[in-house]
């Protein structure tokens, strides 16, 4: 039975875990994480029995290890548990230069260790019926690969931030160049390379052209451009297209000049993928018991030593590349912050003392909150439909008086009791605030799940009825009800509220708004000017009493992609 440790807890581990276990003589036995609260969660969600912070500590509680971490700690990983005469199968790309993948191999040669760079695709049967096509020649002579891998990225992702192996062919092109190698060989010559980059400094989309002496290969890459994610394998007898997407191949399509004869087939694909090259690295860990660490390393299917040191160096011929690139300037000065649902990690979101929390943080832009409407149509404060989560209640908003809604309670900081307020009450206690140091008021109405009839009316009359018609903006998903605030209240004050970035210009567009509410998940990461006030949101900050960890801590770096203001559960985060 060989031990397996995971080193790294993020998205591609968690699918692992359940791949590995589909593979005989093996067994998980440990996973490391430098944040050690990560790999603790990780170990307990996956039924993994050790979890631990430091790397060293890995050594003698794992035969192999899988290394599933951010790009650049790769090669540091490899080196450290090869030098332990520990196996390691590593995602891509495994490094980021010639010389240290030959270094890394030639570790793993000395120790008798197996080096598996984690290309799945290079060990699926879909993908090794394909090289069986291509090389039996019934599609002639090869003279051409295209290969596209583009999927659009969140903003706010490493990919998108990491400016020196963030972008998009650092994240896709190790599997683009799998089909080329194979096919073509490494003996290219100097190509070219055009990228389209992304605000940070990455490059958004990219489109390298490799050439051979009498063949040549396409490769297209994109975070913030999509293309047609396929694989075309040309030859002068016909072509074989692997529809997208092609990496996790499932069919298989070969045409000839006769547009009616194009013959079809199916590839077996199981779970993720993963699998295969699980199963294959297992193999040659066993196969070293009778075989020779070259004839391992060469004979069996998937990415030989030779293949993965040339994926590297045309990784560092890209990076090189695109050295010159600017890099995004942020004045920090210029953004301004809200309070989201007032101070809403330190106190109970939308209560009284989470707003009093936020008014009095010195130079915060204002606050907001949200309104929705009781039985007999009072406007409080509360984000949900329902009070079952913030309160000791249960049922609809709507299904409450407000007089039996404002008799649930809420537990408060320091065993504080709150309760849910209605608007004029935190008007009141914001009206100092606003009229003596500026603050802003955002009301978000939530109305976009429930149709609350004439709430925009009855809003804006409890705000005229406060004074604070100047302080005040209004927000919905609703975005025709942004449009019936304009109507009502020319002088009113909108902003459109959707997750992306385009949505909320559609809708500003259609309905006159005043100013965009996208989240910062989905912002376009190749413009950075609206000239309106952006106010981004984030959506994965913990909330009070939620135990999570809080890892957005810099929201202000979306300024790169327009954002002007943002929208937090910690301001005391960033007016501190």
């Amino acid at each position: 039975m060989i031990r397996l440790g995971i080193i790294g807890t993020g998205r591609i581990a968690k699918r692992f875990v359940p791949e590995a276990r589909t593979i005989d003589n093996i067994e998980i036995t440990v996973v490391c994480n430098p944040h050690i609260e990560s790999a603790h969660r990780f170990a307990e969600e996956n039924n993994i029995s050790e979890y631990i912070g430091d790397i060293q500590n890995i050594i003698g509680k794992a035969d192999a290890v899988y290394i599933a971490t951010p790009h650049e700690t790769h090669y540091a990983y490899a080196k450290l548990l090869l030098s332990n005469g520990i196996h390691v199968l590593c995602e891509k790309p495994m490094t980021f230069s010639e010389r240290e993948a030959r270094e890394l191999f030639q570790i793993a040669k000395e120790k008798e260790c197996i080096l598996m760079e984690g290309i799945k695709t290079a060990y699926c049967p879909g993908f090794q019926q394909i090289l069986e096509f291509a090389k039996s020649g019934r599609i002639g002579e090869i003279h051409d690969v295209e290969a596209c891998f583009t999927r659009l990225y969140s903003s706010n992702t490493r990919e998108i931030w990491n400016q020196r192996y963030g972008g998009s062919f650092t994240e896709f092109g190790t599997y683009t160049l799998l089909p080329i190698v194979k096919l073509l060989g490494k003996n290219n010559r100097q190509g070219f390379v055009w990228s389209l980059p992304c605000i940070t400094g990455v490059d958004a989309y990219t489109k390298n052209i490799i050439e051979y002496e009498d063949a040549v290969a396409t490769i297209k890459t994109g975070l913030g451009v999509k293309s047609e994610g396929q694989l075309i394998i040309a030859g002068t007898k016909g072509y074989i297209l692997v529809p997208s997407p092609w990496w996790l191949t499932r069919k298989i399509e070969i045409h000839y000049e006769d547009s009616n004869n194009v013959e079809y087939y199916d590839a077996v694909f199981e779970g993720q993928g993963l699998r295969y090259e699980i199963g294959v690295f297992v193999e040659k860990i066993l196969g070293l018991r009778i075989m020779n660490w070259n004839e391992v390393m060469n004979q069996m299917i998937g990415v030989t030593p030779s293949e993965s040191i040339w994926m590297a160096k045309q990784m560092e011929d890209f990076l090189a590349h695109r050295t010159e690139w600017k890099q995004p300037y942020l004045d920090k000065k210029k953004m301004k912050i809200w309070g989201h649902r007032g101070c809403s990690m330190g106190y109970p979101e939308n209560t009284l003392s989470a707003f009093r929390a936020a008014a009095e943080l010195e130079g915060i832009a204002g606050i907001e909150l949200d309104v929705q409407l009781t039985k007999d149509g009072e406007v409080v404060v509360i984000h949900d439909e329902r009070v079952d989560r913030t309160t000791n209640g249960t049922g609809a908003v709507i299904d409450y008086t407000l007089n039996e809604i404002q008799k649930l309670t809420i537990q408060g900081k320091d065993g504080q009791i709150e309760y849910i307020p209605t608007l004029r009450e935190v008007l009141e206690l914001m009206k100092p605030f606003c009229l003596e140091r500026g603050e802003k008021i955002n009301i978000e109405l939530k109305n976009s799940v429930v149709r609350y009839e004439g709430m925009e009316q009855k809003v804006l009359d409890i705000v005229d009825e406060s004074g604070l018609g100047d302080y005040v903006l209004y927000s919905s998903f609703l975005h025709e009800s942004m449009g019936l605030i304009k109507e009502l209240c020319p002088a009113a004050q909108t902003g459109i509220l959707a997750v992306s970035i385009h949505d909320c210009l559609k809708g500003a567009e259609k309905y006159h708004a005043d100013a965009l509410h996208p989240c910062v998940k989905a912002l376009d990461i190749l413009k950075g000017e609206y000239h309106v006030p952006v106010r981004a949101w984030g959506g994965d900050e913990p909330l009070f009493g939620q135990n999570v960890e809080l890892k957005e801590k810099n929201m202000e770096r979306y300024q790169v992609f327009g954002v002007t203001e943002i929208i937090t559960n910690v301001p005391e985060l960033y007016l501190n």
